[in-house]
């Protein structure tokens, strides 16, 4: 969905509220793309010299910028940022919007801090009535238009910026918004025909390779042939192209991992 046609600059969130019912909870969202385009390349140095609430937007561009996302990759994905004081607890976050896959309406909005030690890290506004928030980069989108996953092997990750690295690589993603395969996703991956994925957890933390394991088992049991994926680096958030594209391909099906992997 080309986010930034449907909704520019103003009025996105009256767009938002047309299109979702009701999300007028998030105050002031606009393009970050358009608005961060000097900010993409600045310096530290640089951004501390922006007051509030442009210095949200320029710290949105700096979070993006040091993980390796272009104003391109933003542009596609229709990345947005609150510029507006009234937005709250939502200012100083990178928002991305949450499509469905069948019928392209927007279903909600999911926001990651930019500010280290944040006191949530996300915050989302969802659609009533609310749908599992699965979240499926602009690729994902694409293969879907046909109505059906059909031969395809999505990239299943934890988190939007999982998503976008995922994406940014050449591969299909859709983001669990969490550690854990949860029966709403199952429901809507059968809905849509999944038979093959690719389930790609962050490598760090409480993320262990028995649960990487114990999560393919549950997407196995709703018929889907899945490979897992482990990259050294941990989070596919901040991993290399080179990185992802290694993980993927080398990706082992869930019923060859040895017991030594889990142990």
């Amino acid at each position: 969905m080309d986010y930034e046609r449907l909704c520019p600059a103003r009025g996105v969130v009256a767009q938002a509220a047309a299109d979702a019912g009701g999300l007028g909870n998030v105050a002031g969202l606009a393009p970050l793309s358009r608005l961060a385009s000097i900010w993409w390349s600045a310096s530290p140095a640089q951004a501390a010299t922006v007051a509030a609430p442009w210095s949200h937007v320029v710290a949105a561009a700096l979070y993006l910028a040091d993980r390796g996302v272009s104003r391109e990759d933003a542009a596609r994905w229709g990345l947005l940022v609150p510029t507006d004081p009234a937005a709250g607890a939502w200012l100083g976050r990178v928002v991305f919007p949450g499509w469905a896959p069948l019928t392209g309406r927007l279903r909600g909005f999911t926001a990651r801090s930019v500010a280290p030690g944040a006191p949530r890290r996300y915050l989302a506004a969802r659609a009533r009535p609310a749908k599992f928030p699965l979240l499926y980069g602009p690729l994902a989108l694409a293969t879907l238009a046909a109505g059906t996953w059909g031969p395809a092997e999505p990239v299943l990750v934890e988190g939007p910026m999982d998503v976008v690295k995922v994406e940014a690589a050449g591969f299909p993603s859709v983001s669990l918004m969490g550690k854990r395969v949860m029966a709403g996703a199952l429901a809507e991956f059968r809905e849509l025909g999944l038979r093959r994925a690719v389930l790609l957890l962050d490598s760090t933390g409480d993320v262990t390779a028995a649960m990487r394991l114990a999560e393919a088992g549950v997407l196995a049991a709703a018929g889907v042939k899945v490979r897992v994926a482990r990259l050294e680096s941990g989070d596919p958030g901040k991993a290399s192209a080179a990185a992802i594209i290694a993980a993927v391909r080398g990706a082992t099906p869930a019923h060859l991992m040895a017991l030594s992997d889990v142990l």
